[in-house]
């Protein structure tokens, strides 16, 4: 066993930092929400003024810096979400944009981050008129159902893996496609109440194009309670016209077929 004190109290935490997706947006703003947390002092003040909060950020190696920006996070005591933006333009494929934070508290303890990075993609099939998204698969042998299908048929498509890419954003969904299958085990991409981020599917959808979801776990994947209910303004009722659902409503190796209870996949089934 290790045991680590602190003279003058703890240095600054750092969380965590959240992480864009890839993207193909040549130009833009991105704000990056970083967890800070650090010891009290004998007032209940864990971070103000006396604190340093810097934030930089590589584009085409120019780094940019400045302080941190507090959200309506930030609790009393100062811990809590703080925030920046990452302004840049004229990307290209293949560029990736890098950032990172330092912090120095009142006791002039430092403590960095890792850098973190997202980058700037484009689609191998700009003309394509389909986009197939694997959203959250645990093995590679429960893809590739709809581009064999795809393929087979000599559709051309464009393919996002959103579980590599770390999600998906606007400026994939609407590169100009009319179509979209998300497909995946328990993905999370996909919104399903009013407060959700939408990285664009209502847009894509109103706008006139056609989305297909197809998941094996959708609701257990977004941490769903037991019965989900969904009301007028939530994305699952607006457009798939769900009002309520059963979330893992049996255990997992028994499956009612026509009544018949079929245990442990019963062979033959």
């Amino acid at each position: 066993m290790v045991k680590v004190t602190y003279p003058w109290g703890a240095p600054m935490a750092i969380i965590s930092m959240s992480t864009p997706p890839s993207t193909y947006a040549a130009a833009a703003t991105v704000t990056i929400n970083v967890d800070l947390l650090d010891d009290e002092d004998d007032n209940g003040v864990a971070i103000d003024q006396n604190d340093t909060l810097t934030y930089y950020y590589d584009v085409a190696g120019t780094i940019h810096t400045g302080p941190l920006t507090a959200t309506s996070a930030v609790g009393a005591n100062g811990n809590g979400i703080y925030s920046f933006d990452i302004t840049y333009s004229g990307a290209v494929n293949g560029d990736e944009i890098s950032y990172w934070v330092t912090t120095k508290d009142n006791d002039d303890l430092e403590s960095a981050s890792e850098p973190q990075s997202f980058s700037i993609k484009a689609p191998n099939n700009p003309g394509a008129d389909l986009l197939i998204i694997l959203d959250s698969f645990s093995a590679t042998r429960q893809s590739n159902m709809f581009e064999l299908f795809a393929t087979s048929a000599g559709v051309v498509y464009e393919v996002w893996n959103a579980t590599t890419e770390g999600g998906i954003d606007a400026s994939v969904i609407s590169q100009g496609w009319n179509n979209i299958i998300v497909y995946g085990w328990g993905g999370a991409t996909v919104p399903m109440f009013a407060a959700d981020v939408d990285p664009g599917y209502a847009s894509f959808i109103d706008g006139g194009g056609n989305l297909l979801l197809t998941d094996m776990d959708w609701f257990w994947g977004q941490g769903l309670a037991a019965e989900p209910t969904f009301a007028a303004g939530d994305f699952a009722y607006d457009y798939f016209g769900l009002a309520s659902g059963l979330n893992d409503p049996a255990a997992i190796d028994t499956v009612d077929v026509y009544g018949l209870a079929v245990s442990s996949m019963d062979s033959p089934f």
